[in-house]
């Protein structure tokens, strides 16, 4: 009899053992703000049209500081 209710004990240790564990890994504050709201083709699309714009704004301040480059070296 002993023996059985050391065994249950240490069961019973363990579980709550476990049950610790778990109410460790569980979040206290709601991160689904944090979750995207658009579909992973629409994000990524998102991103591309970002990426396409700050190219375009690149290559337009390129052109223009060349082309002001370009009227110094005349003058």
């Amino acid at each position: 009899m002993g023996d059985e209710l050391n065994l249950m004990r240490k069961k019973f240790c363990r579980i709550m053992t476990g049950i610790g564990s778990v109410m460790e890994i569980m979040p206290y504050a709601d991160y689904s703000r944090f979750v995207p709201k658009m579909t992973a083709r629409e994000r990524m699309q998102r991103h591309w049209e970002r990426t396409g714009l700050h190219l375009q704004r690149a290559f337009n301040r390129f052109t223009s500081e060349y082309e002001q480059y370009e009227q110094e070296k005349k003058n």
